[in-house]
């Protein structure tokens, strides 16, 4: 079975209506359809609930739906308990990559550390670390260049 690191900005695209979230959840069917294993850090369950809670905060979201949302999104992913050699490796590439957090250096190192790619919806992210990390893909490569994403 082939496996692929998710990262949030990509999975809640497959919630709420935004830029991209037609590709998101076509590359979602995508994955389900090859038998592909979407891979999630134990903290991504910790950022998804930040963004719900920040659209029930701005009464755009009632508690009700941000949490059928969460218990939802599950049903898509295998929460993969990170070991802290991933934390440590996050720092050295949050750090390479002149980041002003290590969030997303995590998915990176995850990635890196099972052997397979990274996706996501953030492009300031993706341009940052494709070049050094070729594995990170971006959502938007969908839409833009249909082939190479094959």
């Amino acid at each position: 079975m082939s496996r692929v690191v998710v990262d949030s900005s990509l999975a809640i695209k497959w919630i709420f209506v935004e830029d991209w979230s037609a590709e998101a959840i076509s590359q979602l069917r995508d994955w389900i359809d090859q038998g592909t294993e979407r891979i999630v850090p134990s903290w991504f369950m910790c950022e998804l609930a930040n963004v719900m809670f920040q659209r029930v905060r701005d009464r755009l979201l009632s508690l009700r739906e941000a949490q059928d949302n969460l218990r939802d999104i599950v049903r898509f992913v295998h929460i993969l308990d990170a070991e802290p050699a991933v934390s440590v490796r996050a720092l050295k590439v949050a750090r390479d990559l002149a980041q002003r957090a290590s969030y997303d250096a995590h998915y990176v190192a995850l990635a890196d550390q099972i052997g397979c790619e990274l996706w996501t919806a953030d492009a300031r992210f993706w341009n940052a670390a494709s070049p050094t990390f070729p594995f990170v893909k971006w959502l938007g490569t969908i839409a833009l260049h249909p082939a190479s994403t094959s």
